[in-house]
């Protein structure tokens, strides 16, 4: 069975906790493909806990890097405080 690989935008807590979730096999189907951020600094932690997953600083390089077939987004919670949606 080929495995869907998910691109992980934004990198922080919670994406790691879902990163071991698939990295784990809790996740059937599912490998992590990529990791995008756009904080660079994250780069060093990301290669540090996950050497053999790409990590981006450009979105756009992940999409088109062929590494990932889909992206779920990590944005943490306190950067929607005060902002209204339509």
């Amino acid at each position: 069975m080929t495995k869907l690989k998910v691109g992980i935008v934004g990198f922080h807590q919670q994406s790691k906790s879902y990163i071991s979730f698939i990295l784990d096999g809790l996740i059937e189907g599912v490998e992590v493909g990529a990791i995008y951020d756009q904080d660079r600094k994250k780069q060093q932690i990301v290669n540090a806990f996950y050497p053999d997953i790409p990590f981006y600083t450009n979105y756009m390089e992940m999409m088109e890097s062929g590494k990932v077939d889909v992206v779920t987004t990590y944005i943490p919670s306190y950067n929607y405080r005060g902002k209204e949606y339509q």
